[in-house]
């Protein structure tokens, strides 16, 4: 099987609301994602799907039992859907402006012709699409899989190349030969497009990506052999990268995606290294009047890469994508492919500039911070200060941006897509701006730019992201009133020294210190948060403290400041340098101010009239919750019993007070569901029987187990007594291992460490002891991982021990056959459990049962870890007690 990726996706609630709620809906819309889902679950808790490969099978069954006479349209629907959506990666990224008029060529599998309905409808057209078909298949067995490409594609004549589908389906082995292939058919300068997937532990896991596959390959009838024959190679899309640019090509730093799309299939740009224009486009006579480009267009160029919008009104993404370098040479290419006018770029140009807002004087400090000597070098350097998460939000700040970048709106007014993103490069951790640059900034009339980097460097201003993925619905006037009517009052008040307030709900801003032409009030807001009770609102700050948050916890520095404070009171009579705290704070609000029912019910119809709600479960379905409890009890029970067999014999378990909790509980909810819904919701709806058959159930089996275990608890009196507690353990003797390593491996389970010590102060041998069950067993699994030279001599006295050892498919005992396990080992027997009564050759784990010397004890456990990738593990190493 290929992972546990169905039940590792399913049991994450995160990961599976992305993938019902996004990729069923967004990406892949072929079915109904409740229906989608629904079957998923049902195939991975059925215990007869040991593993992927069987729930693929039985998701597969379902989605064909229920299938609909509509399908057939949905998927064509569904493929014109994602035809349309290549096209829309493609084209922004070919920025509009190239026409391909040359010869075409198709790799594929197979030909087809017109009678080929699916393909027809693949390509959207009836004819062929390509001027050249040549078969293509990178799972061809034979070597020479990329004869076909070679003979029918001559090398340097190919402009542009596609792979919509993606690398990760290729053989490792495959792919440099591929890619250095496609690399020599491209001419200088040509285009690679390929979509890839980013990998990543957090957001985008293997889980994810490989249920996309698999779902897909399910709701399109892929077989289940190719199903499990097709390779899913998934990296991070920095690891594609460095693979594509190994093979020769250069990254153009551009990429699409689709929205909402939680598999990351990015659409990624790469050049192969050239400039045709140069060999092409021999050098223009001069001119007798030159339009000389003021610096602003350079500058303009390197923040925003408006000259493309400018020239081919292709603007957004570009902004969005920019890597200014290497646009600027794909953008004069396809300048030569549109054959622009060059009058029509200049005039361009100039509309721009006087649309902009900047001053040559600003150019001027801008293009020395960016380390260049004019604007072309400064554009250059300016993409080596985005980090990867600065990148990322700078093109979600423009990602539904439809205004031009001016001053006006980069820097000046707050708040705007332009100004965000220009915060956002700010934040960047590789802009470090010098005290000599802000000074020249400033002096340039700059200063709003200098406040801007203050303000995020230093984390002042809390933002508020002007792009939301959430659909935004305009309030009604209604609704408007009652919402104002319980929001927080922003009060705001000065205080000279400290302070002490109560009820405060949360501080909004606080500044403290004097005004003076060497000094001015600093944002304290973040530390006098910290020093805020959020328990009862209390706030309680001495002036020594609020001086020390001014400094940033210096005294030093808050010695100097108070001596200057001290000296300007002095020279002005006392009318400069008090100390003052300015704070906006909110209450908490008192009983009396609380929303009432009407409020409630008022804002609950005002969304509904929206459109924004639903009201799922408002008629029935209310019972639910108070059931959903007692239902939950069901599973706490089992794992409550499964979790006391690690440690204590099933006869002590307390079956009786188990049960009553349980009975008690679900009588509880029937009350409150009776009150509150009525008699036949509490007692006859389906909620209630989901609890109440088990609850009968187990109160039958429980009770019989309690019989049987009297005479055993008679026996054997409560809590080991009668017994000498001193042997409820077993003894370990261990050599090439230290005390030390015992204590760190055993942890709280190892108890009474001793060791032998030699000659020379080493230690021989260590003896320790350990519980019974499974204790033991886990802390001989981390000696024999952690420690490999270790050995065990001895169990309790005795020098065998039984070992249990489980494998995922019927001749998994080869591996165990022959000797291979090492001297000492001999193979016992074996069992297996059939797992649905439905189905007798459905079965479960095979169970190996081995007894081991305990010399060959830890190299044993070494060899089963060994092949966990085939299925192999350790299931228990049995103890002597009882």
């Amino acid at each position: 099987p290929r992972s546990n990726s169905y039940r590792a996706l399913l049991s994450n609630p995160h990961l599976r609301h992305k993938f019902q709620r996004q990729f069923l809906v967004n990406i892949f819309g072929l079915e109904d994602p409740n229906a989608v889902l629904n079957a998923m679950v049902k195939a991975t808790a059925d215990p007869a799907n040991v593993d992927d490969r069987a729930v693929f099978k039985a998701l597969k069954m379902q989605m064909e039992k229920g299938t609909s006479p509509l399908k057939p349209l949905k998927a064509i629907f569904q493929l014109r859907r994602q035809k349309k959506e290549l096209l829309r990666e493609i084209m922004p990224l070919l920025i509009q402006a190239l026409k391909i008029d040359s010869k075409t060529y198709c790799g594929h599998v197979n030909p087809c012709d017109g009678a080929d309905i699916p393909a027809v409808l693949e390509r959207g057209s009836l004819n062929e699409v390509a001027d050249k078909f040549f078969r293509f298949d990178y799972m061809d067995a034979e070597e020479r899989w990329l004869e076909h490409l070679d003979s029918a594609v001559a090398d340097g004549t190919v402009e542009l190349i596609t792979l919509n589908q993606g690398l990760h389906h290729f053989p490792p082995n495959r792919l440099l030969p591929f890619l250095t292939t496609i690399l020599r058919k491209l001419s200088p300068g040509g285009v690679f497009l390929v979509r890839e997937h980013d990998m990543s532990d957090d957001e985008v896991p293997i889980e994810m990506l490989d249920l996309a596959h698999s779902v897909f390959n399910a709701l399109t009838g892929v077989s289940s052999s190719e199903e499990e024959k097709e390779i899913r190679a998934f990296r991070k899309i920095e690891e594609w990268k460095a693979i594509v640019t190994s093979a020769g090509f250069r990254d153009a730093h551009i990429a699409e995606m689709e929205p909402g799309d939680p598999t990351r299939d990015l659409m990624l740009c790469f050049l192969k290294p050239g400039h045709p224009i140069a060999r092409t486009n021999p050098s223009p006579a001069p001119r007798k009047s030159v339009a000389v480009e003021p610096p602003i267009a350079d500058m303009a160029r390197m923040l925003l890469g408006q000259v493309p919008k400018a020239s081919f009104g292709i603007m957004k993404s570009i902004i969005k994508q920019f890597d200014v370098s290497t646009l600027r040479d794909a953008i004069v290419d396809f300048a030569r492919k549109r054959k622009w006018p060059t009058e029509s770029v200049e005039k361009g140009l100039n509309m721009l500039v006087e649309g902009s807002g900047f001053t040559v004087r600003q150019q001027t400090a801008l293009i020395a911070q960016f380390g260049g000597r004019d604007a072309s070098e400064a554009a250059a350097n300016f993409s080596g200060f985005l980090t990867r998460p600065s990148w990322d939000e700078i093109k979600e700040e423009l990602r539904f941006c439809s205004t031009l970048p001016t001053k006006a709106n980069l820097i000046d007014t707050d708040g705007t897509p332009w100004n965000n993103a220009m915060r956002a490069f700010l934040r960047s951790p590789k802009v470090v701006l010098r005290s000599r640059t802000r000074t020249l900034m400033r002096m340039g009339g700059l200063a709003k730019l200098d406040d801007l980097y203050e303000e995020e460097k230093s984390g002042k201003r809390k933002r508020a992201s002007s792009v939301s993925t959430a659909k935004r619905v305009p309030a009604s006037e209604a609704l408007n009133r009652v919402v104002s009517r319980h929001a927080s009052r922003v009060i705001r008040r000065e205080f000279e020294g400290g302070v002490r307030l109560s009820h405060i709900a949360t501080i909004v801003n606080a500044s403290f210190g004097y005004k003076s032409l060497t000094s001015k009030m600093t944002d304290v807001t973040e530390q006098v948060r910290s020093a805020l009770d959020t328990r009862d609102g209390s706030l309680l700050l001495y002036e020594d403290d609020l001086i020390l948050m001014r400094n940033k916890r210096s005294s030093v520095k808050a010695g100097a400041d108070e001596t200057r404070g001290a000296l300007l009171k002095i020279a002005t009579l006392g009318l400069v340098g008090k100390n003052k705290l300015v704070l906006e704070y909110t209450l908490i609000e008192g009983d009396g101010n609380g929303w009432e029912e009407a409020d409630r019910v008022l804002v609950v119809e005002e969304l509904q009239k929206a459109g924004v709600t639903k009201r799922l479960h408002e008629k029935e379905g209310g019972e639910y919750t108070f059931f959903k409890l007692v239902e939950w009890m069901q599973v706490e029970i089992l794992a409550l019993f499964a979790d006391s067999l690690n440690h204590t014999p099933w006869f002590r378990f307390p079956f009786y007070e188990v049960g009553m909790e349980y009975i008690n509980m679900l009588k509880v909810e029937c009350g409150v569901v009776e009150r509150d819904f009525g008699s036949q919701r509490a007692f006859a709806s389906m909620a209630f029987l989901t609890d109440a058959i088990p609850g009968v159930v187990m109160a039958f089996i429980f009770g019989q187990l309690s019989l049987l275990a009297v005479p055993l608890k008679l026996a054997q009196p409560a809590n080991y007594e009668g017994f000498d507690k001193e042997t409820f353990c077993e003894e370990i003797v261990c050599v090439g291992i230290t005390s030390e390593d015992v204590e760190e491996f055993g942890g709280d389970r190892a108890t009474k460490v001793r060791s032998v010590v030699g000659r020379e102060g080493e230690e021989i041998a260590v003896v320790f002891e350990v519980p019974p069950f499974k204790a033991m067993g886990e802390v001989l699994e981390a000696i024999a991982v952690r420690k490999r030279g270790a050995r065990v001599i001895e169990i309790s006295g005795l020098s065998f021990v039984q070992v249990r050892v489980s494998t995922g498919e019927d001749g998994g005992e080869q591996w165990f056959k022959d000797g291979r396990a090492g001297a000492g080992v001999e193979l016992i027997g074996r069992y297996q459990f059939t797992i649905d009564n439905n189905k007798p050759d459905v079965k479960g784990r095979v169970q190996l049962a081995f007894k081991v010397n305990v010399t060959s004890l830890l190299n044993f456990i070494r060899f089963v870890t060994g092949l966990h990738k085939a299925g192999a593990k350790l299931e228990q190493v049995y103890d002597f007690w009882g």
